[in-house]
């Protein structure tokens, strides 16, 4: 079994991709139990052209992906259409569209053994 566990979620956001010729904007609450700092509203968006994202803290929220459940999906573990089925994601449609245009981590070598 496979686990990751993301220690400061803005940093691995502001890192992410967006899918060539794609603009995303949109805004979720992330629940994360151990790491209080990760369980904030982000907003992230991109520029027209850009492919990356521009992170901040927000007050909207479009849904709610418990940290476990965003970590599977940007990780490739899970596709967004399985983490919707899991207990306390809440995806509106605008938000599952606008995830669906990230570039998600893939190949990712981590060399910490626990």
């Amino acid at each position: 079994v496979i686990m990751a566990r993301i220690l400061h979620l803005e940093s691995l956001l502001g890192v992410l991709k967006v899918k060539k010729n794609e603009r995303v904007s949109c805004s979720f609450a992330v629940i994360d139990p151990i790491l209080v700092k990760n369980s904030r509203v982000w907003k992230i968006h991109s520029r027209e052209g850009e492919d990356m994202l521009t992170v901040t803290e927000t007050e909207d929220s479009e849904g709610v992906l418990p940290i476990a459940s965003l970590t599977s999906f940007l990780f490739g573990y899970r596709t967004l259409e399985e983490i919707k089925q899991e207990e306390g994601v809440i995806l509106s449609a605008h938000l599952e569209e606008e995830l669906g245009k990230l570039c998600i981590l893939r190949r990712i070598y981590l060399n910490e053994i626990v």
